[in-house]
């Protein structure tokens, strides 16, 4: 086991990393604005497998991150945990899951949905520790705002047949993100 402190900087490395990896997909397997990072991997299978391969490097640093350093060094519940460990496992399966027609895009989307919920209560549960400075709290509650701002805009927009597309997802994680590297280093 490494020690505690050197966790620290997981949540900026796997943060990093999706971040080329993910501007990477587009510019490798361009497909329009209007799709999502998952359409425009799911048109072939090494993209699939570029995308699964990503994901298996991101999702365990993130959780080392938030298990060994974020959740105790902020002294959070274990409710922060089990809301992280939820999301990162739907978006490991939606992963494995490519949004192709069929049973595999509603399995796909579902469980994108959930990973992505699933996300909006760690920022309301960190807003409740007194270890994160004021700052940190008004950034957690401006992306709060923009992660939840999305959602309803998916939400509207489904009755108009509008899709999520990777702009949308990319707000919405950054809207996680920067705040959770926020509380960090600040």
């Amino acid at each position: 086991m490494l020690p505690l402190t050197a966790y620290r900087h997981f949540g900026l490395i796997s943060f990093l990393i999706l971040l080329v990896g993910l501007a990477f997909v587009i510019i490798k397997w361009p497909h329009g604005r209007r799709m999502t990072f998952s359409q425009h991997v799911a048109m072939q299978k090494s993209s699939t497998y570029y995308y699964i391969i990503l994901f298996s490097i991101v999702l365990p640093l993130l959780l080392l991150f938030f298990i060994y350093w974020f959740t105790p060094i902020f002294h959070l519940p274990i409710w922060f945990n089990v809301f992280v460990t939820i999301a990162a496992i739907a978006q490991y399966i939606c992963t494995i899951i490519p949004e192709i027609d069929g049973w595999k895009a509603k399995y796909h989307r579902i469980l994108a949905g959930i990973s992505g919920i699933f996300l909006i209560p760690p920022l309301v549960i960190l807003l409740s520790s007194h270890y994160i400075s004021d700052t940190s709290k008004i950034i957690i509650l401006l992306g709060l705002f923009c992660m939840i701002t999305v959602v309803f805009t998916l939400i509207a927009g489904k009755a108009k047949q509008y899709e999520p597309s990777y702009i949308h997802q990319s707000a919405y994680y950054c809207a996680f993100f920067i705040p959770i590297l926020a509380a960090n280093y600040l």
